[in-house]
């Protein structure tokens, strides 16, 4: 607790909140969780009071993400739209929170990347060929370490 008080952070009545879940990146806090028994998360009014609750808290750590789940059905938000999310196609995102699945990481990753105060959708991963970035600057490569042309360009492959 001592370390809240040193960034000067007002946390209201969600100081005393117990979150069921942080998921963290070096000191940031990426979303934040919450698991309901699945008797407890059946119907929309359910939903949206788990929702509500790790809203709540992710609004005051700055987390991005929310995540409402009872291992069987999982509704993840946008922190800051306070807005379900929506997959690459538009659709509300229905994919089951699994901690332990590295697909589970990789999405989150997603989301963080995508989402925004403007946004709420999932954006495609856009691939980039570096080929002209490599014909452009090899010779620079190739001046600064003496390497051979193959070389250099094996730099950017």
């Amino acid at each position: 607790m001592g370390s809240l008080w040193e960034h000067n952070v007002d946390y209201g009545k969600e100081e005393r909140r117990m979150v069921d879940g942080l998921i963290v990146q070096n000191k940031s806090v990426i979303a934040i969780v919450e698991n309901k028994k699945p008797s407890d998360f059946q119907t929309n009014a359910q939903k949206n009071k788990a929702l509500q609750q790790g809203l709540e808290v992710a609004q005051k750590l700055g987390a991005p993400i929310t995540i409402a789940t009872d291992t069987k059905e999982t509704v993840w938000a946008n922190t800051l739209t306070k807005n379900k999310i929506k997959d690459i196609n538009g659709n509300v995102l229905k994919e089951i929170f699994d901690p332990k699945d590295e697909k589970t990481a990789d999405l989150i990753e997603q989301i963080k990347s995508s989402i925004n105060e403007h946004c709420d959708q999932i954006k495609p991963k856009n691939f980039v060929n570096p080929t002209d970035l490599a014909i452009s600057i090899w010779q620079d490569i190739w001046q600064v370490n003496g390497a051979t042309p193959e070389t250099c360009l094996y730099t950017f492959v």
